[in-house]
This record gives structure tokens, sequence and C-alpha cells, in this order.
């Protein structure tokens, strides 16, 4: 999974971005969910801030659009717009299917109020699993300096959140860092230095694996 790109002011990525990443997926044979503000054809101040899935053999699917307007969305942010939040149908293809596994997406902030319907309906979508049945995976591209493995807990008790950070730029007891939490427990954690700007860092998991 890829966290949520954050562009500089008006310069969103090219649309050629879904293609690329396709072929990393074919490279690898590994699906991924990327959140991106791609530059539209139609006349658009700011284009939504997506995320899609991508895999090695069919097209990339829009999944959902990002919701809520954080200080880099329009209509809140007055000096560093990169997105425009999506005001309807922000869901579309969520949760899909990637490998026999369902897969939700939420980004950043659009995945931690309890009391929204999207959040709602996600919570019941994708409970974990009985024994014999494939994992249910939420995914969250976020860009936030204080989200940490807590804070997700409170909303996905009894889910498994892959959660990417993007943000390089915070206080270390805040958060920052990308993790793994299932049932409420964090499995797995990058480092904060690598996250906080020396070198990227990815967390991976193999959901065959026995967790504990």
């Amino acid at each position: 999974m890829l966290p949520e790109y954050c562009c500089e002011p008006n310069r969103p990525c090219s649309p050629e971005i879904l293609s690329e990443l396709q072929r990393v997926c074919q490279q690898f044979q590994i699906s991924i969910v990327a959140a991106l503000i791609i530059a539209q054809d139609a006349p658009c101040a700011y284009p939504p801030s997506s995320a899609y899935l991508i895999d090695p053999n069919s097209s990339p699917k829009l999944m959902c659009q990002k919701n809520k307007s954080d200080s880099l969305g329009w209509p809140e942010s007055s000096i560093a717009k990169r997105y425009a939040a999506c005001q309807n149908d922000c869901d579309r293809e969520n949760p899909t299917y990637a490998d026999g596994t369902k897969v939700g997406a939420l980004i950043c902030m659009d995945a931690f109020d309890a009391a929204d319907e999207r959040c709602r309906r996600l919570l019941k979508d994708l409970s974990v699993s009985s024994v014999g049945v494939p994992e249910a995976v939420l995914c969250v591209p976020a860009a936030s300096e204080t989200v940490g493995p807590e804070r997700v807990s409170r909303v996905w008790t009894h889910h498994c959140v892959i959660f990417a950070n993007s943000y390089v730029k915070c206080d270390n007891t805040l958060g920052c860092s990308s993790f793994i939490t299932r049932n409420g427990v964090e499995i797995k954690k990058s480092e904060f230095g690598s996250v906080a700007g020396k070198e990227d860092s990815i967390v991976t998991w193999d959901s065959d694996q026995d967790t504990g």
C-alpha cells in the first residue's frame, strides 16, 4: 500500500501514474492500494484525492475519494490547497476484492469518524472474518502528524487495518509511523527514523502468517 500523496500546490500527478504503478505490480506480482491526486481533463480547480486498487491483471479500480477537507483540501485551506473534498458518491468500488481478500479504503481523516455513515458501513463490511474465511483489510493511506495505533484501534477495534503514512515533519511522540493493527493490537510498525525523512520505509504483511 502507498501512503496519501501530498503534492505541491497545483502539481497533481499525471494520469499516466496509474499505468506506471500497474507495471510495478506486474513486475513483482503484487496488488496495491494507492491514494493519488490526479490531474483531470475536465476543467476543475482542484482534483479529488482518490484511492485506487491496482493489480497486475485488470484496470485500476477507483475505490473511493476523500470526503473530509483538512489543511490541504479545498474549501478548508486558503493557501495550500492540493485537492477538492468529495461531496457526493465518494465510495465507488469500496470494498472490493484483491486476490480473494476483501479490501476497503478510507483516506486519512475519513477513517476516524465512527459516527460517519461511510465508516459505519465499512466497520460492518470489514469486521474480522471467522476461521477459514479470508481476512478482510481496511487500507488507510494518510499524511498525518498525530495518528498512531491507539487512535486507529479506538474506531477499528475488531478489524485488520493497514495505515501508510507519508507525513515526514513531525514529533515522533505523536505518531508518524506506518503500521498494521489487528483486533486493536499493533502487529507491525515501521521505524520512525525512516518515516521522518532519512529513507522510505515499507511495511509488509503476509495475511497467511500466524500473527499470534
